[in-house]
């Protein structure tokens, strides 16, 4: 009768050998059950980044961890994202010797996937206008970025704490934009202007933070103005007039109303 004893390492053993590949990784409560046939292994993968993916390879001490196992389903393999209870499902049956009777030490290995991004077609933003803090509401703001392919689409989108907030448009890629910001946006900070390729919209760039402020009113203040020289037009004293009158002077303004 087959029979295989499991074992793993703990998630702090685990965390440690990972930490070598990338530090931000961490497996961990990795568990496996076996039914005769297979084994099942399931873990969690953290990482802060949601959309990162990672390499996921199983090793196992029947082959002394000389290669990654094989017949393998689930959760491995490349393009896995973080998540809880990933699994994956070994073939035991097929894969080891029928006559296969001993303990069984299964590795879990994490590593990081770097894409490589063709510098010619790459793009970033540039610094204008968000090498300022500050931009107000209703304001209208040149967004400009290089690189990217002239014939391909491009998407500029507004986030704050990593939310979207606003699908500010989808343009043809002439490295500039012009945005005005919309009253609707809600005033605060953490916000950043995040563009990428329509075709591929984990390319992206971002701007530096940025606070939203409402828009400062614009107040004539003309009434005083206005009055003043209505006073001094009064008392302006007398003048000729063509048809041979004068304007009253001050001395034909009636006296004070004396209180009954």
């Amino acid at each position: 009768m087959r029979r295989i004893v499991l074992w793993f390492y703990t998630p702090m053993v685990l965390m440690a050998a990972m930490l070598r590949i990338a530090q931000a990784q961490e497996i961990k409560d990795v568990r496996a059950s076996f039914d005769g046939e297979k084994v099942i292994i399931t873990y969690d993968l953290a990482f802060d980044d949601p959309t990162q993916k990672f390499k996921i390879a199983l090793y196992s001490s029947h082959n002394n961890y000389e290669r990654p196992l094989s017949l393998l389903l689930g959760d491995q393999g490349d393009n896995v994202v973080p998540g809880e209870r990933n699994r994956v499902i070994w073939d035991t049956k097929s894969a080891l010797p029928p006559d296969f009777d001993s303990d069984l030490t299964i590795k879990v290995k994490a590593t990081k996937i770097i894409a490589v991004v063709n510098e010619a077609s790459a793009m970033r933003l540039s610094m204008k206008p968000f090498d300022k803090s500050v931009v107000k509401k209703g304001k209208t703001l040149e967004v400009k970025w290089v690189g990217g392919r002239p014939d391909e689409k491009i998407n500029i989108e507004l986030f704050k704490d990593n939310v979207i907030q606003q699908k500010i448009t989808q343009t043809e890629n002439k490295n500039s934009y012009a945005w005005t910001v919309s009253k609707k946006n809600a005033t605060g900070k953490n916000y950043v202007v995040r563009i990428s390729k329509a075709d591929n919209p984990t390319e992206v760039s971002n701007s530096q933070f940025f606070q939203i402020k409402p828009r400062t009113p614009f107040i004539v203040k003309v009434l005083p103005v206005l009055a003043i020289g209505g006073v001094i037009y009064f008392l302006s004293g007398s003048k000729s007039g063509e048809d041979g009158g004068t304007t009253p002077t001050v001395d034909d303004l009636p006296g004070p109303v004396k209180p009954n």
